[in-house]
């Protein structure tokens, strides 16, 4: 009979202990959610906190535009309307897409421009019609039709 209550004793996890679990898995689960979820939470809060002050800033709204590669579908940033400001003026037109490698994140081109607070940029830019070409050609020489701008320090 001993050995029985020893081995239920052992098992059994008391009040204390299921104080400390659960303060412990109350303090870690945030941390483990922040982790596995980091670059998403980066992401709402560069859309959130610092994109309505650039897009207001540099004078320039945006859209985010269904494109095909292959079949695979692709949400691209599409700056859609340019209005008298800093893009304006640097030569940005409406319906342009910023490039990097290839299409920019949103996310990416708020960060670029808001480096012109160092100093100048450049941006690469093609046109929505002909991005959608590009891919739907699968002709990556056809990305000559880009054109450069220079953002001067802000």
């Amino acid at each position: 009979m001993t050995g029985k209550n020893s081995t239920t004793s052992f098992l059994t996890i008391k009040h204390i202990q299921w104080v400390y679990l659960t303060v412990f898995v109350l303090l870690i689960s945030p941390f483990i959610v922040f982790i596995l979820y980091s670059d998403e939470i980066y992401k709402a809060y560069v859309r959130i906190y610092i994109a309505p002050e650039i897009r207001h800033q540099f004078g320039f709204k945006m859209d985010r535009q269904r494109m095909y590669y292959h079949t695979q579908p692709l949400d691209v940033f599409v700056i859609t309307t340019v209005e008298n400001g800093v893009l304006a003026k640097a030569g940005v037109k409406d319906n342009d897409i910023p490039l990097g490698l290839f299409h920019m994140s949103d996310v990416n081109f708020y960060l670029k421009l808001r480096q012109s607070q160092n100093g100048p940029i450049e941006i690469r830019l093609i046109n929505r019609d002909e991005y959608g070409r590009v891919l739907r050609e699968q002709d990556w020489t056809l990305l000559h039709g880009q054109h450069k701008v220079v953002i001067p320090k802000q």
